[in-house]
This record gives C-alpha cells, sequence and structure tokens, in this order.
C-alpha cells in the first residue's frame, strides 16, 4: 500500500508509518529531492522547445490574459516569455500557485485538468523513467518493506480510496507524489 500525505497529516503518522517515510519534495535532504519536479530535467516539449526541468516545462506552459491577443491565443509576447522560462534553472515561485486562462500545449488551449493529464504527466513521467536511478532506488525502497510506503510532497494529500482518475479531475492541488504512487502501483 502506498500512502501520499502532505504537510496536515505529516504528525498524525504511527510509528510503523514514520519509518517508511519518503520526502519526495524538494525540500528534502537526501536523494529523494532528485525526483522532484524542480531538479528533473532536461525535458522535451512540443516542436523543438526544451526545458531545463519538468517544472519549468510545466508552469511556463501557463498563458494569462496579458499574453494573449483578440482572438485569445498566445502573442509572441507569451513565446518570449515561455522560451526564457524553459530556460531557467528555477522556476518563479509566484507562477507555480497562478491559475492561467489555459495551458498551451501543441496549439491546444487545456484547462487545468487536461494539462496535468497531457503535459505534466508525461513530462514527469518520461524524466523519471530516463533518469532510473532515482525512481529505481525508491521502487528497492518500496519492495524492501512489503509495498507499504508513504510517500510526502509538501502539496499532497492523503488520497483515500480515489482513483488516479479522480486525483487528477479534482480540484486539490495535484502532486508528483500522486504520479510516482502511480508508477510504482503500475511498473511492477
Amino acid at each position: 500500500m502506498i500512502k501520499t500525505i502532505g504537510p496536515q497529516e505529516l504528525n498524525n503518522l504511527s510509528e510503523e508509518e514514520q519509518s517508511v517515510l519518503v520526502d519526495v519534495s524538494h525540500q528534502a535532504e537526501i536523494w529523494t529531492r532528485r525526483l522532484a519536479p524542480r531538479f528533473l530535467g532536461p525535458v522535451s516539449l512540443y516542436s523543438d522547445y526544451k526545458a531545463r526541468t519538468v517544472e519549468n516545462g510545466y508552469q511556463y506552459t501557463k498563458v494569462f490574459e496579458h499574453h494573449t491577443g483578440k482572438l485569445g491565443l498566445p502573442t509572441k509576447e507569451y513565446l518570449i516569455w515561455a522560451e526564457k522560462g524553459w530556460k531557467r534553472l528555477k522556476c518563479d515561485e509566484d507562477l507555480i500557485n497562478k491559475e492561467p486562462l489555459y495551458y498551451y500545449w501543441y496549439g491546444q488551449k487545456l484547462d487545468k485538468f487536461e494539462a496535468r493529464e497531457y503535459i505534466l504527466i508525461p513530462l514527469y513521467t518520461h524524466a523519471v523513467m530516463r533518469e532510473g536511478s532515482f525512481f529505481e532506488r525508491l521502487k528497492r525502497f518500496y519492495y524492501k518493506h512489503d509495498k507499504c510506503i508513504v510517500l510526502y510532497d509538501e502539496h499532497g494529500y492523503n488520497r483515500d480510496n480515489l482513483s488516479y482518475k479522480e486525483i487528477i479531475n479534482n480540484d486539490k492541488p495535484f502532486s508528483h507524489v500522486f504520479i510516482l504512487a502511480n508508477l510504482l502501483e503500475t511498473t511492477i
């Protein structure tokens, strides 16, 4: 069983759960931080675009009102802004929690649920699998503890009995812990 948690559940773990807790947040002080989207990369985007990290690849697909023209499509200014963002080492913290008009991917406007499914999940999955060693270490830990671990990220929460599709399509924040949990449960 894989339990996913965020800060609200962190202090309520049993002793057994604490012994199998894996912090995969960008703030982790061990190798697991390399599984955070802020550190995974580079990644290929659409066309010939690339981003230094998964986080930047995802966040700079956001289109805001000041980046749209008369028909609501992204302007040249958007593309200049996005390309600069994709090349950055760190993502702009303010951007992470900002809601865009839409996400722009392969010439399509996506809402946040579609963006999770068609941008973030594939970018992250590809980067984790390509990086390999960190996910393999996590997998070994998972097996060592009889497939019972707790994954923590500051944007995570206890997924209870929600399906992966339900997690993707709800209004709560979406964390890479859900992608990791799904990968562990399905790539065995």
